[in-house]
This record gives C-alpha cells, structure tokens and sequence, in this order.
C-alpha cells in the first residue's frame, strides 16, 4: 500500500507525472494489494457486526456518495421540504399564541 500512497502525492504533486497504463504491472500489483486490504476491512466489519452490544447496522465501509452531497445540498428536495414544513409550522405557532394571548385579555 505504501508504493500506491507514494505515487498518488506524486502525481499531485508533479504535472509531468506518467500514470502507469491500465493492465500494467504496477496496477495489477495495486489491484490485488487493495483487494486483500478490502476483504479484511469487510471481514473485520462482519466480525464486529456478531460481537454482542454492536449493532448489526453499522455504518457502511465506504459511505455514499450521494447521501454524502444530500447532507451538504442546500437545494435538495428534502431540505427544502423541511424549510416549508418548518415554516408552517412557525406560522401556525404564532397564530396560536396571537389568539392564546387576545383571548387571555
């Protein structure tokens, strides 16, 4: 894992970078060593999933993406559905507490 580490900086780093190409030797090695490294984390997951006061529920090992840009998406429909669910809300509050307070006096 540490040669994969090594060569993501440096083609942050460096514009002239060249990738290996897709098939190469280097990829296939970079395969396998994060295909070994995922099956232990899934693994771990599930192990910890069968030990007792843990939920079986856990969050995921790599989290969605889209679920991601929904927590952060103003204008999702979702969020703008509570602002107006909010709103009303507000509304009839304060409509309560107008008529609450005129027929206290």
């Amino acid at each position: 894992m540490g040669e994969i580490i090594k060569a993501a900086k440096d083609s942050s780093t460096t514009l002239n970078t060249k990738l290996p190409q897709k098939g190469s030797e280097s990829i296939v090695i970079w395969q396998t060593s994060f295909d070994g490294s995922y099956r232990s984390v899934i693994a771990l997951d599930m192990e910890a999933k069968t030990l007792p006061h843990n939920s079986p529920l856990s969050s995921p090992v790599v989290p969605d993406p889209a679920l991601e840009k929904a927590k952060i998406d103003t204008q999702s429909t979702q969020t703008q559905a509570t602002l107006k669910h909010t709103a009303a809300e507000l509304e009839t509050t304060a409509k309560t507490l107008e008529t609450t307070s005129k027929a206290a006096f």
